[in-house]
């Protein structure tokens, strides 16, 4: 009974805490005494702290390796890359009430989502659900986040599928994990009205040329932009690299290209088979031309559409259309060769359409 009481308040702790992960100690009366629970508290680095507790982890990190012989499999070996998460700020360690380390974790922003880079507990300190206390602490400080993902090594699999993370497939044909920690739009299985993206995860010449044969297969967000070309609802969806996308409005085609040669920066993971749309910045000239579209993606207060729950009731904006200019060319980049009749196909019906 005890050590249930123990672990419902710590959860109970953890739940409710922000900028430390957990307090460092919880009194609880059981069967008339009072017992202290120590807690673990996290530390997310920052330019007053890094120096000590950079050292810190580095140190513990080092005396790790050493001390389990030095094995060729050891976070050890990515030294540099724990090192400069430090001096960007991007890493938190989780002290006992010793002031052990006895977790940590470093990770690279990007618009919309965190790649979480690594992660682990002390040995000792295992299956005790403290990975799961870390990831609920890291979204409660950066609350703009709408996903999480990661490499997961494959001995770590298990521990992400049972927090609920979902599995892709990287352009290399590696599993990655990423987990929606935030309301994301949900696509649609049929074209709706209004301005509208559409993705498959089919290689985009096979796609643009049998848009029929590929229908059901294709995943429809109907989006809604503020004046800063901000989506209301980001777009997260597994995708893969050299996959469709394509661009409507009012059920029809207004161009439809790889991913890269639609938008610019904005898109971010997609070659780790996940695709996440937090802003539109378009590269494609007919995009850019076409201004019914961004004047409609303002004025749209519908298809807002939450994880859980009834869709959000937004105010309308009223604004005047937004102008783009001419995309810019990816400079230095080399196609992936395609079979030559289908892009052939392609650029017939492309030139068609443009006429």
């Amino acid at each position: 009974m005890a050590i249930e009481l123990i672990e419902e308040l710590a959860q109970q702790t953890a739940s409710s805490s922000t900028e430390p992960l957990l307090s460092r100690s919880q009194g609880a009366c059981i069967d008339g005494q009072t017992l202290c629970v120590i807690l673990p508290q996290a530390i997310y680095l920052s330019d007053r702290n890094k120096l000590q507790h950079k050292k810190k982890l580095l140190d513990y990190i080092q005396t790790d390796f050493e001390n389990r012989g030095k094995p060729a499999h050891h976070f050890w070996h990515n030294i540099e890359i724990i090192a400069s998460a430090c001096d960007e700020n991007s890493a938190m360690i989780v002290l006992n009430n010793k002031e052990e380390i006895i977790g940590y974790m470093i990770w690279s922003m990007y618009d919309g989502g965190a790649e979480i880079i690594i992660v682990e507990v002390r040995e000792d300190c295992r299956r005790q659900g403290l990975f799961k206390q870390m990831l609920s602490g890291f979204t409660d400080k950066f609350k703009e986040l709408s996903v999480l993902s990661a490499y997961a090594v494959p001995q770590a699999q298990e521990i992400f599928k049972k927090l609920g993370w979902e599995r892709v497939q990287g352009a290399n044909r590696e599993e990655h994990f990423f987990k929606i920690v935030k309301q994301v739009l949900r696509p649609l299985k049929t074209l709706p009205q209004g301005p509208v993206i559409a993705v498959c995860s089919e290689e985009f010449y096979r796609v643009a040329n049998n848009l029929n044969q590929y229908k059901p297969l294709m995943k429809y967000f109907p989006i809604e932009l503020d004046e800063d070309k901000n989506l209301r609802v980001p777009i997260v969806t597994d995708f893969a690299y050299e996959g469709y996308v394509g661009v409507y409005f009012n059920k029809e085609l207004i161009t439809e290209n790889k991913l890269k040669r639609l938008f610019s920066n904005t898109v971010s993971r997609c070659n780790r088979g996940l695709l996440v749309i937090n802003r539109i910045d378009p590269l494609d000239s007919r995009l850019c031309d076409d201004k019914r579209f961004f004047s409609q993606c303002h004025q749209k207060d519908k298809n807002v559409i939450t994880l859980n729950g009834p869709p959000i009731k937004r105010q309308r904006v009223e604004s005047q259309p937004t102008f783009f200019q001419s995309g810019i060319p990816i400079v230095g980049e080399t196609p992936i060769p395609q079979a030559p009749n289908e892009q052939e196909k392609f650029r017939e019906r492309s030139s068609k359409r443009q006429k």
